[in-house]
């Protein structure tokens, strides 16, 4: 039977740094969740956690426990700064409001599950209400 390759960081290089690291060891979808959990702040990464722990509910026990034993460094814990992650553009924020919007969501709802001011949402909702197109580009002026 032929092992999988372990991934390489570099096979996540559209991630920042930490990020590429994380989904090296447990997968895409647990660095997006840590992303999403603490994205913007700096959080201490333990030696090892339990079900209780942020990272666990961010990604699930088995998943917490390899982030932790990869970043444990001589049984001791780790300050990390997380960085936003693919959801930091202004394009992919723009698609989620708007996607949500149309579901119907609330402001506080989509605000809190896309990392904005609720105050971004309703103008988006204005924008969407004027009939003024997103091309997915910000705004220089």
């Amino acid at each position: 039977m032929t092992s999988k390759p372990k991934p390489d960081p570099e096979d996540f290089d559209f991630l920042p740094g930490v990020l590429a690291e994380i989904a090296s060891v447990a997968g895409l979808d647990n660095a997006i969740y840590v992303a999403r959990a603490k994205g913007g702040t700096r959080v201490r990464i333990p030696a090892k956690c339990d079900a209780e722990h942020w990272l666990s509910k961010a990604c699930g026990l088995a998943a917490a426990l390899v982030i932790c034993e990869h970043f444990a460094a001589n049984g001791a814990g780790i300050m990390l700064d997380i960085p936003l992650g693919p959801a930091s553009s202004d394009a992919t924020r723009a698609r989620a409001i708007r996607e949500r919007l149309s579901r119907n969501e609330t402001a506080n709802e989509i605000a809190r599950a896309v990392g904005v001011d609720r105050r971004t949402v309703f103008n988006h909702k204005a924008k969407l209400k004027s009939g003024e197109k997103d091309n997915g580009q910000g705004s220089l002026f």
